[in-house]
């Protein structure tokens, strides 16, 4: 069973308000004054700040609205979804760490 269309349509929803936010994720992890973090790659530090923003805040919503856990094909579709916009995501990233 894939997910609905409501579901797709959340999903896409999440992943567009992460995309938006970028330039406050990057500003807050990667503030020069701040290295306590000792990130050594930058850009797949965000984009997993941003993919793991998108999943919890998705699965948490699909767990509330289906009152279950997504199937593995649920999952699979999902995880696709996500990587389709990927470029997108990182894109976004380039661009905040230019500004």
């Amino acid at each position: 069973m894939a997910i609905d269309a409501t579901m797709r349509g959340v999903l896409e929803q999440y992943i567009d308000s992460i995309v938006i936010a970028i330039p406050n994720i990057v500003k807050v992890f990667f503030d020069p004054s701040n290295k306590a973090l000792q990130i050594h790659d930058e850009n797949d530090f965000a984009f997993g700040v941003a993919l793991g923003n998108i999943q919890n805040a998705f699965l948490t919503t699909f767990v509330s609205m289906q009152a279950r856990y997504p199937n593995p094909e649920e999952i699979a579709e999902i995880n696709y979804m996500i990587s389709k916009r990927a470029p997108e995501i990182r894109n976004s990233i380039s661009s905040a760490k230019l500004t």
